[in-house]
């Protein structure tokens, strides 16, 4: 028989959506619907922020601590072991894809990362659609070596849950390692509210780190949401965290302004649904001027310098 398991993290707003996809899908593919959903958390939670289904309700990691890969992967392999569970659904991430390898190179299992579709789920395989070929195409992947580990993309459409009781809370406490101790006051920063976000900025790799410090200030004081491309992060500019496109976060504001950014196929997806994408670039054959509603050929520090002082004016 078919078990699955949903791994969520945090209490707070902006990770909901990530945490409601792998539920959704534990409870989706699981053949035992007469057992309560198995679903395991990885830091101090509080089910009152998501419609539970009938669940048992497992708790990893103390107070003010979420555990790192290394420490989530001890933990779950236990779980794994213990409860005979076939599948784990994971939320997407940098964090859950290290988690899912390590566990499926534990326990001889099957990974699978940033999926967008589970096209079959039986005792003899996993079949999922995921983003291929800089993420113009999409790919199907079999696997037939069980446990298997899912992490999902922000892509995967979470279907609704039926609320139940949940039936069992457990706490695992789980020591933080040296160097680690990352409160929840912390991951409450770390979660940007880009999701939400209703105007958004976004960092490329053409802003100078003055200019990033223009933008955060511009953000400050407008309320505006602060987004980065890849390479920006890669060159240590944001944090990870701020990290827009199919790595990261699908934003869809009303607007959404991108300074120095090239537009790359992986960026785009996470800007494409944007109602009004304006760009600054000084690179008149830049690719994202061809996808924009508005460009503006010049330097990026030289516009956000100017639309600085016009805020600051104000």
């Amino acid at each position: 028989m078919m078990k699955t398991a949903a791994v969520i993290f945090g209490d707070f707003q902006p990770v909901k959506e990530k945490n409601l996809r792998a539920i959704s899908a534990a409870a989706a593919f699981s053949s035992t619907p007469e057992e309560p959903l198995e679903i395991w958390s990885c830091c101090p939670w509080k089910g009152e922020s998501l419609s539970l289904p009938r669940c048992v309700l497992t708790q990893l990691g103390e107070t003010e601590v979420l555990p790192d890969g290394r420490q989530c992967a001890d933990a779950l392999e236990k779980l794994v072991s213990e409860r005979s569970i076939s599948a784990v659904f994971f939320p997407g991430g940098m964090l859950f894809n290290e988690v899912a390898a390590r566990l499926a190179a534990r326990t001889g299992g099957s990974v699978l990362t940033d999926v967008t579709m589970v096209r079959n789920l039986s005792g003899d395989e996993i079949t999922v659609e995921r983003e291929i070929y800089g993420y113009n195409l999409n790919g199907c992947f079999t696997a037939r070596k069980w446990p298997v580990f899912v992490t999902l993309s922000d892509a995967f459409a979470a279907k609704e849950l039926e609320p139940g009781p949940v039936e069992e809370v457990q706490v695992c406490p789980l020591p933080p390692l040296a160097g680690i101790n990352r409160s929840a006051s912390q991951l409450k920063k770390q979660d940007t509210g880009l999701a939400q976000a209703k105007v958004m900025l976004v960092c490329g790799r053409g802003v100078s780190k003055e200019g990033v410090a223009l933008m955060e200030e511009i953000c400050s004081r407008t309320g505006c949401a602060l987004g980065a491309t890849k390479a920006a992060i890669m060159d240590g500019k944001m944090p990870e965290s701020a990290m827009i496109g199919i790595s990261g976060v699908r934003a869809k504001p009303e607007v959404t302004v991108v300074f120095g950014a090239s537009g790359a196929a992986a960026f785009m997806k996470g800007v494409s649904e944007s109602k009004l994408l304006a760009a600054v670039n000084k690179d008149p054959d830049a690719l994202i001027f061809r996808y924009c509603d508005a460009g503006i050929q010049d330097d990026s520090q030289c516009v956000l310098e100017n639309l600085h002082r016009m805020i600051m004016e104000k």
